[in-house]
């Protein structure tokens, strides 16, 4: 083991003798000063002595990732099936065309920053039709969780020495850019679709802000007509090729919520439209959940299907085109313009707490202070010369 200058620049080189007796050695160069190169001595030192094969067998990243850790970790932590497939998803389109091919014992905290860089900036190394689609903070925050998580196991089992994500830098987590109705267009938007058929069921959407596979997965079992309320216990997603039935996203996701009387008598008439249809099929409706959300036939609409509808709705109301879960964003703005507290709001919605409340939302209402500072300022002095005037008296 030693270190050196070459030309411009300082080198370490380790030479050590494997598991089965092999010699080997490695040289990494390219430090700037002898502090750094001695850095890296240290590193390899510290490799070399935990037993592993720095130039060996170690698996890439990729086969390491698909092949060995995720299969454990989904058996051994009893992992969601839409984790899963989130994990799967980003491991594939994300890691693994990028950074999959070193190999687990190879890769460096420089290796990380780099890629996360490259994310931030240029998004997936294949790209579609329109180009590159640089990812979100948080997006990129997720690619390093699931690269920790796996590393962290690998040093655990003794195959790396060091967790190299542990000291790599992310991408600080911003607000991110949302689409939105304006409290007045959800408000045009909730008036357009009155009579259509989904009509109560977007309603509800538009005034608790349940997200798609919440209202999908809703049966009517789940709503308590008498008490006003809807229990929020599971979600419908889509594993693979497969749609399921899985439990909310989150521990807080899991609620039961308030519903105006106006809603719930709306969908007091869905439910009788809906069996009028499940008696004229008799043995042939599909539905054997008893779901809130189903076509003429009792089937479950597909997630593509639900979202052309929304289109569809969105241009009959004259309104811009965005996303489903832009309904939920709407609801959460008009509820904290209306004057909802943070705090509940964040819990109606199934937020895990309220700093992801304020930090998706908190850019877009900000400047609602001059209309706070007007409404409160009313509602102090609206009284104050009757107020005065008795003092007066006194």
């Amino acid at each position: 083991m030693s270190v050196y200058k070459r030309n411009k620049t300082w080198t370490a080189h380790a030479k050590w003798t494997d598991r089965q007796g092999v010699p080997r050695q490695k040289a990494k160069g390219g430090f700037p000063t002898k502090k750094a190169a001695e850095k890296k001595e240290r590193e390899l030192l510290s490799q070399a002595d935990s037993g592993r094969q720095l130039g060996g067998s170690s698996p890439t990243l990729a086969e390491y990732l698909l092949e060995v850790w995720l299969p454990k970790h989904r058996v051994l932590t009893n992992l969601k099936a839409s984790t899963y497939e989130t994990y799967k998803m980003l491991i594939l389109v994300y890691i693994n065309p990028s950074i999959g091919h070193l190999r687990i014992d190879e890769i460096s905290t420089e290796h990380l920053e780099n890629f996360y860089i490259e994310m931030q900036n240029k998004g997936r190394k294949k790209t579609l039709k329109n180009g590159t689609i640089a990812l979100s903070s948080k997006t990129v925050r997720n690619i390093a969780s699931v690269i920790h998580k796996a590393l962290k196991d690998a040093v655990r089992l003794k195959q790396i020495a060091f967790n190299p994500s542990d000291s790599a830098l992310k991408p600080k987590l911003t607000a991110p850019d949302i689409d939105f109705m304006t409290p007045e267009n959800l408000m045009k938007y909730v008036a357009s679709i009155q009579g259509h058929r989904y009509g109560p069921v977007l309603q509800l959407v538009a005034l608790t802000g349940m997200r798609r596979g919440e209202i999908l997965g809703l049966s009517w079992k789940d709503i308590d007509f008498k008490a006003g309320t809807i229990n929020i216990h599971r979600t419908l997603i889509r594993a693979g090729n497969q749609t399921i039935f899985d439990t909310p996203k989150s521990k807080k996701s899991k609620r039961t919520i308030e519903i105006d009387i106006d809603t719930m008598q709306k969908l007091q008439a869905w439910k009788i439209a809906q069996n009028i249809e499940r008696l004229a099929l008799g043995g042939e409706w599909a539905d054997t959940e008893n779901l809130i959300v189903t076509d003429q036939t009792g089937s479950v609409p597909s997630f593509s299907a639900f979202a052309r509808m929304f289109k569809k709705t969105l241009n009959n109301a004259g309104l811009m085109e965005m996303k489903f879960h832009s309904l939920r964003h709407s609801y959460v703005i008009a509820a904290l313009r209306s004057g909802g507290a943070l705090k509940s709001v964040s819990e109606r919605v199934g937020h895990g707490d309220t700093t992801i409340t304020n930090r998706v939302y908190n850019h877009v209402i900000e400047g609602d202070d001059r209309e706070l500072a007007d409404n409160s300022a009313l509602y102090i002095l609206k009284n104050v010369n009757t107020v005065f005037e008795s003092l007066q008296v006194v």
